[in-house]
């Protein structure tokens, strides 16, 4: 079914990005499959609103 996937979008876009937390089991899949591995993001998250002060 991935597969299938992947090649319908393919043929309509130069590039796929998808984004998988590390350590996901998926990850390798997506390795077996093609995608190569890319930066570390970071999820931030804003706690308390200083602006203005």
């Amino acid at each position: 079914m991935i597969k299938k996937a992947l090649t319908m979008l393919n043929e309509e876009y130069l590039a796929i990005r998808l984004y998988v937390d590390i350590g996901n089991k998926a990850e390798d899949l997506y390795y077996k499959l093609g995608f190569l591995k890319g930066s570390e993001l970071i999820n931030m998250k804003l706690v308390e609103n200083l602006i203005g002060e």
